[in-house]
């Protein structure tokens, strides 16, 4: 049995490896799930807040404050193979802040109360419209935890909204009002109940559809 690695938090796991960050220090490690041989990523210096995988296998990192990198790991799965910068130190035009998150079974970002996503044919991140056309009236937004693949939670610094997002469609289900005395921990319980990296499809928060 493979086990995780002590003192580690699972970012995402995939039929090949998993990526796991060291607490302690901020640390990236790969577990590759054929061999269970443990690797530490070393060719990013930045602190990693997160990771997911895209649909060409490729693992997108979001750091603490520097934007986002698109990594390939080597046959090994021991290095990346290459990694590119998505940021505003190469694009003014981006926010210094990017969160990263997956809906829809796509990768998107959010910085500055706005929605992006990457675009394959020009290499860059462009605003995503759907994302954007729904949450044109909301500011202030915090943070987006997943619910499942097509829901997540979209927290304010007043508000929580449970929205559905599949690639085509971006609609609002729900809209609560929050206390400013309660945000964290409400913000943390979502956190908590959010769908584990192992166990992306299923979701722990209770249907309220």
């Amino acid at each position: 049995m493979i086990r995780q690695p002590p003192k580690s938090t699972p970012l995402y796991s995939s039929a090949a490896s998993d990526v796991y960050k060291r607490q302690t220090y901020d640390e990236l490690l790969i577990l590759n799930r054929t061999t269970g041989e443990l690797n530490s990523m070393r060719q990013i210096a930045d602190p990693i807040y997160n990771a997911e995988v895209d649909h060409l296998g490729n693992i997108w990192l979001e750091t603490s404050s520097r934007g986002v990198y698109k990594c390939r790991l080597n046959d090994e799965q021991s290095a990346f193979r290459y990694y590119t910068y998505y940021g505003n130190e190469k694009d003014s035009s981006l926010p210094a802040r990017l969160q990263l998150f997956k809906s829809g079974g796509r990768i998107l970002f959010l910085g500055n109360d706005q929605f992006y996503i990457y675009d394959e044919v020009n290499d860059n991140l462009q605003l995503e419209q759907h994302l954007n056309r729904c949450f044109e009236t909301i500011h202030d937004l915090k943070r987006i935890v997943p619910i499942d693949s097509e829901e997540s939670w979209a927290i304010t610094g007043s508000s929580v909204y449970r929205f559905f997002y599949d690639g085509y469609i971006a609609r609002i289900r729900e809209a609560y009002k929050v206390e400013a005395d309660n945000l964290s921990l409400i913000t943390a319980c979502l956190l908590y109940t959010s769908p584990s990296p192992r166990d992306r499809q299923k979701s722990r928060m209770p249907s309220s559809a």
